[in-house]
């Protein structure tokens, strides 16, 4: 498995349309960095970002009792 995934291998990664992961460069809410002018991203700071997401959400599902 390799480390650094392109936007369009990110999108099919995610399971996430490539114009949902572009707003979410925009917006700073994924963890990227630019090659030249391509958007890349590293699997092991993807991985992370998406557990860090769900303690977060376990722990609202705790606050707010759902």
């Amino acid at each position: 498995m390799k480390d650094i995934y392109s936007l369009k291998e990110i999108s099919k990664y995610l399971d996430l349309s490539e114009s949902f992961v572009r707003n979410l460069v925009r917006a700073k809410s994924i963890p990227y960095f630019r090659l030249g002018n391509r958007l890349k991203f590293d699997i092991n700071e993807i991985n992370e970002w998406i557990n860090d997401l769900s303690k977060k959400e376990k722990r609202n599902d705790i606050l707010f009792d759902v």
